[in-house]
């Protein structure tokens, strides 16, 4: 039986999660579902809303990209709510879903409002504690009106959706203690990553791909891609790479990032690094797997807090199908089971990072020195963050609820 389901995401597909994490799946579910993509999309991007309607041609996927804003903060959140309400009503008179999957929680809110009025099941794909995610980029303060109150809508939307879907073990035992949510009701689908985008290629190709680049061979060369700010501890990493760097001149630091160069370069002007200590580029997502296949590992830190229990980065799943290491820190939902299970990667101890630079550094040149367990990636990557198993997971879901 073909399901009718209304996808809803506020991450565009104009942007890396929204090509990477939505379209990348619901392509492979639409091969069985009827699918109604409404996705929230910024203006700027709207030069590539035309490659996304290209790309979704002869594909069961019917999309509709709505206005994005932030620019008032929850005013502007309410008022394009407020439109897409509306015009999702009148889309119901043509596509009558049996099921409505929010990605987030405001879509969660909006298809909650939406399967009462249609009588349809909501599935909430949390992709993370939102308003703890909100206190730790600095948006809303704990306790606060403004928390306590979104917060209680959250809860409401845990207990009252149909299914919950979350990335991580660690927050799904959150959820099942914490909010006394029955452990049935609750899926652990981890973000994963499609060959298509992103695979390994063999030793001569990427040495080939690295001085075409621009890079010579005898470089060590980190990696960090997307965000650097919110719940990212950049500045830790820029000052790992600059002890690195001080201590041999071969280290090279890439970072990939769309929007926050001034940013970045004042975190490497802090540490007195030159210019040619480092790269700074804007890559589209098609172009991310060479850049992944030319590093020595990537490198990233993340603020451990409760709302990271549930998260996953994406970049970790990516790396993993292209075999290259992680350096990332403890204490952030499933990554020390990953990485004290598969020989993937490498973490540290935000806390005493300071006091412990020299050793961790020193912890990191050693970890560089090893082979690649080539083995290793491709058991974690077909075991836990193959796209197929997330979408054949996504399918039976949807086919419990019809």
């Amino acid at each position: 039986m073909s399901r009718r389901i209304l996808y809803l995401s506020l991450d565009g597909m104009a942007e890396a999660l929204g090509a990477s994490q939505v379209l990348e799946y619901l392509e492979d579910l639409a091969k069985e579902n009827e699918i109604m993509l409404f996705s929230f999309e910024k203006k700027q991007d709207a030069q590539k809303l035309v490659e996304i309607k290209r790309r979704l041609e002869n594909k069961k996927i019917t999309w509709y990209s709505h206005a994005y804003s932030n620019r008032f903060f929850l005013i502007s959140t309410g008022w394009i709510l407020l439109l897409a309400f509306i015009r999702l009503n009148l889309l119901n008179y043509i596509f009558r879903p049996h099921i409505i999957h929010a990605r987030s929680f405001v879509p969660a809110l909006l298809g909650w409002v939406l399967a009462k009025l249609w009588r349809a099941r909501l599935i909430f794909d949390i992709r993370g504690f939102a308003m703890d995610e909100k206190v730790d980029s600095g948006r809303f303060k704990k306790p606060s009106l403004i928390y306590n109150g979104l917060h209680a809508v959250e809860k409401f939307l845990y207990r009252h959706c149909d299914h919950l879907i979350t990335l991580t073990h660690v927050s799904k035992q959150i959820l099942c203690t914490e909010y006394a949510l029955p452990a049935n009701k609750v899926s652990v689908i981890p973000t994963c990553a499609s060959r298509k985008l992103f695979y390994p290629l063999t030793t001569m190709m990427r040495q080939q791909l690295r001085q075409k680049l621009g890079f010579s061979l005898t470089q060590k060369l980190l990696l960090h891609t997307g965000s650097v700010s919110a719940w990212y501890d950049f500045d830790k990493e820029v000052a790992l790479f600059a002890y690195l760097y001080a201590q041999d001149q071969s280290y090279h630091f890439i970072v990939l990032n769309k929007g926050a160069h001034a940013f970045i370069r004042a975190a490497f002007q802090r540490y007195r690094l030159p210019n040619s200590a480092y790269t700074l580029s804007v890559v589209c997502i098609e172009e991310v797997v060479q850049w992944v296949n030319i590093v020595d590992a990537a490198l990233f830190f993340i603020k451990p807090s409760y709302a990271k229990q549930a998260s996953l980065p994406t970049k970790f799943a990516e790396m993993v199908a292209c075999h290259v290491p992680s350096i990332t820190n403890e204490g952030v939902g499933d990554m020390d089971f990953y990485l004290k299970t598969y020989p993937v990667g490498m973490t540290i101890n935000l806390n005493d990072f300071h006091q412990k630079i020299a050793y961790y550094a020193e912890k990191v040149r050693a970890f560089l020195t090893q082979p690649i367990e080539h083995e290793a990636y491709e058991q974690l990557f077909l075991e836990r963050f193959d796209k197929a198993l997330a979408v054949a997971h996504y399918a039976e879901i949807y086919k419990a609820l019809q």
